[in-house]
């Protein structure tokens, strides 16, 4: 695994996600935890092009270690690094609802991350 500050992130910002996050900000029916179960859900779709499958398969059994122990920061901070553009969409006071997404989607799908 490489080290944090080696790691290569994700480019670009999914237009599924970009939507996602459009809804989320007019504060319709659709929040942001909306948008983090959508990017949790495509995670193994997403790999950064630095990186190969087996290593983003490790990653994200990272991110599983994370997400069991609750670790908001870690979670939050996994994705920030990994998929910075995205993140920026998520504004901080709507980061925990994000994280509600997170979680939601690994508890009702494990075999996506």
């Amino acid at each position: 695994m490489r080290s944090e500050a080696s790691f290569c992130a994700f480019r670009g910002v999914p237009t599924f996600f970009r939507a996602c996050c459009a809804a989320a900000s007019t504060g319709g029916s659709l929040g942001y935890d909306h948008a983090g179960r959508e990017l949790t859900r495509h995670l193994h779709n997403l790999i950064p092009d630095d990186l190969g499958f087996e290593e983003w398969e490790s990653e994200c059994k990272s991110l599983c270690t994370l997400i069991q122990k609750r670790d908001d920061d870690a979670v939050e901070q996994w994705f920030v690094s990994r998929y910075p553009r995205c993140l920026a969409l998520v504004p901080k006071r709507r980061r925990a609802a994000f994280l509600q997404g997170v979680y939601w989607m690994a508890n009702q799908q494990r075999e996506v991350i």
